[in-house]
This record gives C-alpha cells, sequence and structure tokens, in this order.
C-alpha cells in the first residue's frame, strides 16, 4: 500500500494539523507551549504513518495507531475540563474537527481509497431546524455530539436521517458549520436507514461533492 501518496494520511497531516495548532495558539489554554509539543509529537507519527507503506488493518492496529490516540487524549485533558466556555465558537469547531480527525485516522485507513475518506462521514438524525439568512441551520445528532449544520437546501426537515462528512468549521451566514451535508442529484439524502454515529451507506454519486471539497483544501495547502 502505498502510503506516501494516501490522500487521507496527506489531509490530516496538511490539514488537520495545521488546524489543531492554530486553534490552540489561539485558546486561552494553561500549559499551550506544551500542547503545542504534543502537535509535534502528532506530526511525527503521522509521518511514520504516511512511510509504513502498511495496509489499513495493520495500521489500524499498530502501535503508531495507539500512540496517535494516546497523544490525542493527551492534549484534550491538557485543555482542561471547561475549555468551551472560554472560546469562541469557530476555536472550539476547530479543535474538535482537528481532534477527531487525527484520532479516527486509524479507522479511515480501512475504507475504501477515496479522498472523501479524509474526513469522518457519519449517520446523523436532524434534530431541530432554523431559518437563516438563505438556509437553514440544522442541528445533527452523530451518535457521540451535537453538531450545527448549514445548509441551502430548504427541504430538510427535523427528524431525516442523513448523512454528514465533518469538514474543517465555516462560518457561514454568521453561524459556524462543522460540516456538510451528502447529496446526490436531488440534493440532500435525508432517508437513509441505520443510527446517529454509523458509517452511512451512500451511493458514489454522493461521495463526489465531499471529494472535491477535500482535494480544494489541499490545493489551499
Amino acid at each position: 500500500m502505498n502510503t506516501a501518496e494516501d490522500i487521507r494520511i496527506i489531509f490530516a497531516e496538511k490539514v488537520s494539523l495545521r488546524v489543531l495548532e492554530r486553534a490552540l495558539q489561539m485558546a486561552p489554554a494553561q500549559g499551550k507551549k506544551e500542547l503545542l509539543e504534543k502537535v509535534k509529537e502528532l506530526q511525527q507519527i503521522i509521518v511514520r504513518i504516511k512511510y509504513s507503506n502498511l495496509d489499513g488493518i495493520s495500521i489500524r492496529d499498530s502501535d503508531m495507531a495507539r500512540e496517535l490516540k494516546q497523544v490525542c487524549r493527551e492534549i484534550a485533558k491538557g485543555l482542561g475540563s471547561s475549555w468551551e466556555t472560554k472560546v469562541d465558537a469557530i476555536i472550539s469547531a476547530n479543535l474538535k474537527f482537528a481532534l477527531n480527525n487525527i484520532y479516527n485516522l486509524p479507522e479511515r485507513m480501512c475504507l475504501p481509497d477515496n479522498p472523501a475518506f479524509a474526513c469522518d462521514i457519519r449517520q446523523g438524525k436532524v434534530i431541530s431546524v432554523d431559518r437563516g439568512n438563505k438556509v437553514l441551520i440544522c442541528k445533527v445528532d452523530v451518535g457521540t455530539r451535537k453538531i450545527t449544520v448549514v445548509t441551502n437546501d430548504m427541504t430538510v426537515k427535523e427528524g431525516n436521517n442523513v448523512a454528514v462528512i465533518f469538514l474543517p468549521p465555516a462560518e457561514i451566514y454568521g453561524t459556524v458549520s462543522e460540516g456538510m451535508f451528502l447529496g446526490a442529484g436531488e440534493g440532500v439524502l435525508k432517508d437513509l436507514e441505520g443510527k446517529p454515529g454509523d458509517l452511512p451507506q451512500v451511493p458514489d454519486a454522493a461521495l463526489e461533492e465531499s471529494r472535491r471539497k477535500i482535494l480544494s483544501y489541499l490545493r489551499k495547502g
């Protein structure tokens, strides 16, 4: 397996680590220097994975994967129990995105070799919908937590079972969106089977926009 050119690894290395470092620099955490040193530890582990040439299952079950997850846990612990009350929404969302993206990299290496899987894709259930300026602001249960997704598909409703890709957070019309709904042809997929947190079964066409988004983040550098 040519891991040196795997988009999932390159995205974690070039995008997620950068998002994490910037968010930590802006977060008012004690021991910030130590936390930033741990980002360097993550980078070293990801580089080892990048040049391992192991298959996905071997990466998932490796000491490298265990070390990666442990350092992510140490960073989360180092932020303190009340860190979310001390940062604004975009910093909070960026920290969650980056840590989750890096933490779950070993599992994504067992998925098909598709740039869309450079970020976590999860089944979600829409639990509330508010109308914004030309968009809908949706709260979505994704199993482990609840996230905000801003969409321009005005047909999304409470109770819809959707697929969400967790992209780097972005502010859209004044609201921080933590992901994007997957769709194919006729808008957002809304009637998926499964429960929040599952890996949703979606047609390949539903992954195309996600693939383009991932590649655009990498082109931005």
